[in-house]
This record gives structure tokens, sequence and C-alpha cells, in this order.
């Protein structure tokens, strides 16, 4: 019962997330094979004029975060001084034209991000810029739009706006990075599912935990057990089959 009653309070807890934001999509097409020292744009034989896209879930109420490969999580945030302020919000990659990580990538120690769940909005004396981030620390995917006016704010972007696509993969030596003009096609609310859906996927849960626990067989006896001694091609990212 102990189980059935934390698996329901983290379907409701994962509700607080899912349901918020928005899906923002964009397509347009490589411009630039702006460096390949990694030799991935040339391994995938990348043109200009090859067709991109990504989609991002993004949530201005929920902060941004990286998830480093240690597994902990770094919520990045602006230094107390200086002339460069930023605000963070919640974005991850739901699809995207990804150049593959080659050889294993570099990004690897336990400091390194794993993974980008972050986009921005950023004012300095140079400019503003807003941005989207998402993907893995060895292949990610960036958007962003920079002006002297707020109309470079994420929340300031509408259906047609142009913004610039970096795609940037790793090898184990160096990076390769490609550029892509890309449009804003669409803005859509992320569905939330119904109270009554998360108490059905619970109860779901219960069952079969409770079934598995009934067909468990009996621990053996101690006493007469045995011992035992135990001494590369373009992806999408949210593509069926991953």
């Amino acid at each position: 019962m102990r189980n059935c009653i934390l698996s329901l309070a983290a379907f409701l807890q994962a509700s607080v997330c899912f349901g918020q934001g928005s899906l923002y999509s964009f397509s347009g097409n490589v411009s630039s094979l702006f460096y390949d020292g990694g030799g991935i744009l040339a391994a995938q034989n990348v043109t200009v004029g090859d067709p991109v896209s990504a989609s991002y879930i993004v949530d201005f109420g929920a902060p941004g975060f990286y998830r480093l490969n240690d597994g902990t999580v770094d919520v990045p945030a602006d230094p107390p001084l200086g002339n460069v302020h930023t605000t963070y919000f919640y974005c991850r990659l739901a699809s995207g034209t990804l150049l593959p990580e080659a050889n294993g990538g570099l990004n690897n120690r336990p400091q390194d991000v794993a993974e980008y769940f972050t986009g921005w909005n950023q004012s300095s004396p140079m400019g503003n810029e807003g941005l989207l981030w998402g993907g893995t620390g060895d292949s990610y995917f960036t958007v962003r739009k920079s002006s002297f006016t707020s109309e470079s704010q994420v929340q300031e972007w509408q259906v047609g706006t142009e913004v610039r696509g970096v795609i940037v993969a790793y090898s184990d030596q160096d990076w390769s990075i490609a550029w892509a003009d890309m449009r804003l096609d669409s803005i859509t609310p992320v569905p939330e599912p119904s109270i009554l859906a998360l108490l059905c996927m619970g109860s779901a849960a219960c069952f079969v935990w409770s079934r598995r626990g009934a067909n468990k067989p009996d621990a053996p006896n101690p006493a007469i057990a045995p011992q035992f001694h135990i001494g590369h091609h373009w992806r999408r990212v949210g593509d069926p089959g991953r």
C-alpha cells in the first residue's frame, strides 16, 4: 500500500511539470558550414541548403538547469555584479536535426554537461539576445535572436520570427558547427493530462506491483540455500525507436 501511495504522489508531482509551457517549433536550412575541426560535417555529407528543424518545450515559469555527467544538477545564475544580465527558464529539446558525436565525444568529465534544460534572455551593452538550448553536452541545437530591442526576448517571439540555428557536435578531438537560417513555425500549448488519467495510471501501477508481489516466490531458507561468491547519420531526438 505504501508503494501505491508513493506512486500516486509521483504521478501527481509529474503533472505539475508536465503540461506547463508551450512547444516552439522551427524549420529552415543550413546556411554555413562554419567550422569542422571534428570532421563530423564532412563525414555526414552536410551541405549548405540541407533542411533542418527543431522543437522545444519552453516554460518561462520554471528554472533552467544543466544535468551533469555525475548526475548532479547545475542551476545557472548571474554573478552578483556585472553589466550582462541574464534570466534563465526551462527549455527542453523535444526533437531536432542533430549532428552525431564522434568517437565518444569530448565532454566526458564528471563536471561536464550531460544534457541542457535551459533557455535565456540576456541584455548587455552589446545588445539583447534570446536563446533556446537543448540536447546533450556533445550534440546540441540552439536557436537565438539578437537585437538592440526587447523583441529578441523569447517571450516576444511570434510565428514567423526569424532566428539563427546553431548545430554543434563533438568528436574526441574537436567540434563541428553548422549554422542555419530558421523560422518559428508554431507555438502550441503542451497538453495537460487530466487528474482522472493520472489516477488511472497510478492505479494501474499499483495493480502491476501487487501482482508482481503476489507472484514472487517464497524466499529460500538461508540455512539450506547454496552460497555463491561473485568475485553515423543525422538523427532526430524524439523520433520513434529512441
